[in-house]
């Protein structure tokens, strides 16, 4: 694991900044995660404790060597400051095979305007590839959830298997989408990115 056990406390954008989570976040954390909002397109619906909150922090946040988690935060204009509008990670980094799983969210709809999101996950994107040197990433959406799956295609992101009927969720059993992102796919798409980036700073 060592050569890609690189750690970073702040990555700076042209309108948002990706700060690594610490413990006096944890709560605002819980409350965003706890949200309907936030964990609908998630797997597990169960209510977070703050037990299970902090043991979260303890086994997953500060094993810095395998997880990068970070609060997105948004530069406020008239606040001239930056604000915490969600989460987003890598987490179980192999070195060997040189694969990270990506996640994220946005937790309240007035903070997802046009470029944060987008932004937020080209940076830590960037993280992984410039910085980690990982080979590949990975994620994946549930099915229904098309919205996010189109924005993960800006990146170059290719569905590569579909696990059928894979999870209980609302009420059904539905579909996984999996889908991988190669360093050499990033890179065919970065100057797009970087455009798209441009026009809405």
């Amino acid at each position: 694991m060592s050569d890609v056990a690189v750690t970073v406390d702040v990555i700076y954008g042209r309108r948002v900044r990706l700060r690594v989570v610490e413990a006096e976040d944890l709560e605002r954390v819980r409350c965003w995660r706890n949200s309907p909002e936030v964990y609908y397109p998630m797997y597990n619906w169960d209510p977070i404790t703050a037990e299970m909150q902090r043991h979260w922090y303890e086994t997953r946040v500060l094993k810095r060597e395998r997880h990068h988690y970070f609060l997105v935060e948004r530069f406020v204009p008239g606040e001239s400051n930056y604000r915490p509008v969600g989460l987003i990670s890598l987490t179980d980094v192999d070195g060997r095979h040189r694969r990270g799983d990506v996640g994220f969210y946005i937790a309240n709809a007035e903070d997802r305007l046009p470029g944060v999101a987008l932004e937020a996950e080209y940076m830590l994107l960037s993280f992984a590839f410039d910085q980690l040197g990982l080979h590949k990433v990975c994620l994946e959406v549930i099915q229904g959830n098309d919205k996010v799956a189109k924005m993960h295609r800006h990146y170059g992101f290719e569905l590569e298997g579909r696990l059928r009927g894979h999870v209980w969720h609302d009420g059904v059993f539905k579909d996984v989408l999996v889908m991988g992102l190669l360093a050499s796919d990033f890179a065919a798409h970065r100057e797009k990115i970087e455009a798209l980036l441009e026009r809405l700073a």
